[in-house]
Parts: C-alpha cells; sequence; structure tokens
C-alpha cells in the first residue's frame, strides 16, 4: 500500500513557532515569533485569517516593549475555539468560526505559557 505525502509550507512573516489541527482536519492554526496566529485551509493551503499581534509583548523596565512569541497553541476538542499562550505571560482564546478574539487572561502566571492540553 502506498502512502501519499505531502509538504505543506506555512507562510508568514516569522518563524512559526508551534501549530495547531483542528479536529475534523479542515484547519491548520499556527503561531510565531512575531505574535501572530494564522488559519490555514487544510485542503486549499491558503491562509483563511489572520490574528495580527494576538499577544500584547513584553514591557522592559527601560519602556521597551519586545515581542513575545506565540508559544503554545491548542484547539478545543470540538474545533470551535483556539487558545494561545505566549512569552508575554497572558493566554488568549479566540472563536474559530466567528474569528474573533473572545477571552484574555494576562498576568496570570511568573513565566511564558506552555499548553498541554484542553480540555472544554
Amino acid at each position: 500500500m502506498k502512502v501519499k505525502s505531502e509538504i505543506l509550507l506555512l507562510k508568514g512573516k516569522d518563524t512559526i513557532t508551534t501549530i495547531a489541527i483542528t479536529p475534523d482536519l479542515r484547519y491548520i492554526v499556527s503561531g510565531s515569533k512575531d505574535k501572530d496566529i494564522a488559519i490555514f485551509d487544510f485542503n486549499t493551503k491558503e491562509k483563511v485569517h489572520l490574528f495580527e499581534k494576538a499577544h500584547r509583548g513584553v514591557l522592559l523596565e527601560s519602556m521597551l516593549i519586545v515581542l513575545a512569541p506565540v508559544t503554545s497553541l491548542q484547539v478545543s476538542p470540538d474545533g470551535r475555539y483556539i487558545i494561545s499562550g505566549s512569552e508575554d505571560k497572558s493566554i488568549r482564546m479566540f472563536d474559530l468560526h466567528k474569528r474573533e478574539k473572545i477571552y484574555s487572561f494576562d498576568n496570570y502566571h511568573e513565566s511564558s505559557i506552555q499548553l498541554s492540553q484542553v480540555s472544554l
């Protein structure tokens, strides 16, 4: 039996740091160093939405804002929500179908966020 494999190139502005796939295999979601979260259609390989600067960055004592990359992504088991974590110590929740941010959790942690599993 032959297995067909294909390489999917996710084109973004900066280095992709994390990816997640929806349970129905319809979308691939990527997070990058520039704080963007992009949604790609798995079949057409086209970008269908971009949450620009999904995370706010880190304010240093020198009043310089440093980009805080998206460090982790999860898609909820029902495929409706994207949950992201960042080096800016924040968690964001997005509605995948409405293409909008619905929750922000800021400054709840002392270090960057790494998500392992989402259960709703």
